[in-house]
């Protein structure tokens, strides 16, 4: 009984593989975004960064109706609760600072 086609010793598989890789390279660009020179800065000029913070049900649902509220108001942009923490920080930044050098 001879052996199926799919096999035969003498047949060999395409090498999908390297087919994907080339393609994919194909696809990508020659080289990655240098993100050192990122535009995007915060006004005050410092780089933003991505923090996870744990709060209550109450005090997040506060923040997102004060952050819908000021774009409501300004009628532009996007709801930001990070803005309104960055706001509230800037607010009572001496009062934190203290309290981190141990006056408070």
């Amino acid at each position: 009984m001879a052996k199926r086609p799919s096999l035969r010793s003498d047949v060999q598989a395409p090498d999908r593989r390297s087919a994907a890789l080339a393609a994919v390279e194909k696809m990508a660009p020659a080289s990655k975004p240098d993100r050192s020179t990122d535009d995007k800065m915060h006004p005050n000029g410092r780089r933003p960064l991505t923090a996870t913070i744990t709060i209550d049900r109450p005090t997040l649902e506060l923040l997102e109706d004060v952050a819908m509220a000021r774009k409501r108001r300004t009628g532009e942009g996007r709801a930001s609760v990070s803005a309104v923490v960055r706001d509230l920080i800037d607010l009572h930044r001496a009062e934190l600072e203290a309290e981190r050098n141990g006056r408070g």
